[in-house]
């Protein structure tokens, strides 16, 4: 999105080059240049988050980034959750512009919306993602019985 209004303030801080403010900010001098003071930053940075989950265009690194800072994520932890490695999250948040892939796009949106429903499972479903990894498949038995197939004792 380019910015036409020279009123709007480039709200760079966030690490997404569209996001624009028209006021809720105030600019001041520091001993290290201009210095901006966001009114309510962690809501700015809420209704920023649902935007980028709720709009129709495919997430892209830039925003993978500011997704996973949001949530409080590592890229290990972002990575288990759409099934790649940290590196893989690493190359897709470097490059920026470009869209991730279609089902890390989907799993993202889908973790988003059970962590602001139910954080507690969202944070076990992260837990039990952590634990996959040291887990290997144990010999299991089934039976048939009245019921059906069922696992055996």
């Amino acid at each position: 999105m380019t910015n036409t209004d020279t009123s709007l303030f480039p709200y760079a801080g966030c690490g997404l080059d569209w996001v624009f403010l028209a006021n809720g900010y105030t600019v001041h001098e520091t001993p290290y240049g201009q210095g901006l003071s966001i009114h309510d930053a962690d809501g700015l940075h809420a209704l920023v988050l649902r935007e980028i989950i709720t709009s129709p265009h495919p997430i892209c690194g830039q925003e993978l980034r500011f997704i996973r800072s949001m949530l409080d994520l590592s890229q290990e932890g972002m990575g288990k959750i759409i099934g790649v490695q940290r590196l893989q999250v690493t190359r897709m948040e470097a490059n920026r512009k470009k869209p991730i892939t279609p089902s890390a796009d989907r799993a993202i949106r889908m973790f988003f919306a059970l962590q602001q429903h139910d954080r507690d499972l969202a944070d076990r479903i992260l837990e039990l993602l952590n634990e996959f990894d040291d887990q290997k498949h144990e010999q299991t038995t089934f039976a048939p019985s009245d019921h059906g197939w069922m696992r055996a004792a």
